[in-house]
C-alpha cells in the first residue's frame, strides 16, 4: 500500500517579473553556447537555480535509419544533492523509453511515486526521493529532439504559471539545435550565410521579447493603478505611517522596473513600429529626455551638463517618442555608471553638419574595456548586479535608433564613457 503522499503548493512562479530574467538568460544562452552540451549544461542550473527545483536533466532523441526514436541519457544534469539523488540518476543512465505517443507539449506530474507511467521507479534498487516533476519537450525541424525534465523532492499541485514558462523556453532551446544544425550543415566562410543564422537568432529573441511584453503589460498597468489608487486613500484618510509608505514605496519601484523593462523589450522588437513619423526640435528632444531622468539625477546625486546647441532650429524625425526613450536608456545606463564615483557628472553635447547630427552621453566614467565594450549592445548583456539591469537598454536604443536611419556607437577613442546618436535632420 503506498504511502499516502502530501501534495504541497509550489509557491507559484512569479512569471510577470523573474520570467524576464529567465527567458532573457537562456535565449542568449541558446543563441551563443559552443555546443548542445554547454547549452543544455547550463539551461538546466539557470532554470532549476531560478524555480528552486533540485533536479534538471536532458534526454536526447536518438533515431535510426527508419527514423524510429528513443529517449536516451545526455549524461547533462543539475543535482543539487548528488548522493541522495544517485539512484536516480544511475536508473535514468539505462532508461532508454520509445518516442511513440509522447506528448509535444510540457507535462506535470504531481508526484511521480504514484503515477503508472513513471517506470523508473521499477528500476530503482533504493529510493529515488522525487516527487513533482514536469518535462519540457524540445522540438525543432518538426521533430522532438530532446526532452528536459525537473523532479521536486515533495509533491506539488500543478503550476501553470511554469508550464506557460516552460513552453516559451522550449522555443529558445529549440533555436539552439536549429543552429547546432545550420553551423554543421553550411559553409560558414560565406558571410551570407552567417549573416543569415544571426538574423535567425535575432528574430526568435524578437519574438520572445514581443510575446513576454504583452504577457505583462496589461496585469501589470492594472497593479500600478491599484497601487496609487490605495495610496490617495490612504493619505485622504490619515491612514498613512511610515512602515505603510516604506512598503508602498518598495512595490511602486520594483512594478516600475518591471514597467521600464516592457518599454525596453516593446522597443527592441519595434512593436511601437506603427507610430505615426513626427517632426522634433534636437534641443526639445534632449530637454524631454532630461526631464524624464530628473528623479533618476536628483535621487543619484549626478550633476548634468547640457552644452546648448548652437542652431535651435535643427530637427528630426521620430516615431511617436522612440528616440527620446532611446535617449533615456543611455542616460539612465550612464547614471548608473556614475553612481559609484566621487565625481558625478553627465555631459550632452551636440555637434551638426549640414545632413547630420550627433549627440554625445559623456560620463565621468574612464571609458570601457574592449572585451565588454564589444558586447555591450547585444540584447540582455549587462555588467550591472543581478536585479539591477535587465541588458535590454542599450539593444533597444540601438535597434531604435537604427530603424531610424541612424547609429548609435560606443566611441572607445574618448577620454571619458562616451556614447554617440548619429541621427539624420530634415
Amino acid at each position: 500500500m503506498a504511502d499516502k503522499i502530501q501534495i504541497q503548493t509550489s509557491g507559484e512562479y512569479d512569471i510577470k517579473a523573474d520570467a524576464i530574467s529567465l527567458l532573457g538568460a537562456v535565449a542568449v544562452l541558446s543563441a551563443n553556447a559552443k555546443n548542445i552540451s554547454d547549452c543544455l549544461e547550463q539551461g538546466l542550473n539557470l532554470i532549476c537555480e531560478e524555480l528552486g527545483w533540485p533536479i534538471g536533466h536532458a534526454f536526447l532523441v536518438q533515431r535510426d535509419e527508419m527514423g524510429e526514436g528513443i529517449l536516451r541519457s545526455s549524461g547533462v544534469w543539475f543535482l543539487r544533492d548528488p548522493v541522495k539523488f544517485a539512484e536516480l540518476q544511475r536508473v535514468t543512465a539505462i532508461f532508454t523509453p520509445d518516442i511513440k505517443g509522447l506528448p509535444l507539449a510540457p507535462q506535470w506530474r504531481i508526484d511521480v511515486r504514484n503515477h503508472v507511467g513513471f517506470q523508473r521507479a521499477k528500476l530503482a534498487q533504493e529510493p529515488l526521493n522525487v516527487g513533482a516533476a514536469f518535462n519540457l519537450p524540445i522540438v525543432s525541424g518538426g521533430k522532438l529532439v530532446a526532452v528536459l525534465e525537473f523532479f521536486n523532492d515533495k509533491s506539488c499541485s500543478r503550476d501553470e504559471s511554469i508550464l506557460k514558462i516552460s513552453a516559451m523556453l522550449a522555443l529558445n532551446f529549440a533555436r539552439a539545435f536549429e543552429i547546432d544544425a545550420q553551423m554543421h550543415s553550411v559553409d560558414l566562410s560565406g558571410f551570407q550565410n552567417l549573416e543569415a543564422i544571426l538574423n535567425d537568432r535575432m528574430s526568435a529573441m524578437s519574438e520572445m521579447a514581443r510575446g513576454v511584453s504583452h504577457e505583462i503589460n496589461n496585469p501589470l498597468t492594472i497593479a500600478l493603478g491599484h497601487l496609487a489608487l490605495l495610496r490617495s486613500n490612504l493619505v485622504k484618510k490619515n491612514f498613512m505611517d511610515p512602515i505603510i509608505a516604506l512598503s508602498l514605496d518598495k512595490m511602486s519601484d520594483s512594478m516600475e522596473r518591471v514597467s521600464s523593462v516592457v518599454k525596453s523589450m516593446r522597443l527592441y522588437c519595434k512593436e511601437a513600429s506603427d507610430d505615426p513619423v513626427e517632426r522634433i526640435p534636437v534641443a526639445e528632444l534632449i530637454q524631454q529626455s532630461l526631464h524624464q531622468c530628473a528623479n533618476r539625477f536628483l535621487s543619484s546625486g549626478a550633476k548634468v551638463i547640457v552644452i546648448p546647441c548652437p542652431d535651435q532650429t535643427l530637427e528630426i524625425e521620430s516615431m511617436g517618442s522612440q528616440v527620446s526613450q532611446a535617449l533615456v536608456n543611455v542616460i539612465n545606463n550612464a547614471i548608473d555608471a556614475v553612481s559609484e564615483y566621487a565625481s558625478k557628472w553627465i555631459e550632452i553635447r551636440t555637434v551638426y553638419t549640414s545632413k547630420r547630427v550627433k549627440i554625445f552621453i559623456i560620463d565621468s566614467g574612464t571609458g570601457i574595456p574592449p572585451n565588454i565594450s564589444s558586447r555591450i549592445m547585444d540584447p540582455f548583456y549587462t555588467t550591472k548586479i543581478v536585479g539591477k539591469g535587465s541588458g535590454l537598454g542599450l539593444s533597444s536604443a540601438k535597434g531604435v535608433i537604427e530603424a531610424h536611419g541612424g547609429k548609435l556607437y560606443f566611441d572607445q577613442a574618448a577620454r571619458n564613457t562616451t556614447f554617440v546618436f548619429d541621427l539624420a535632420l530634415v
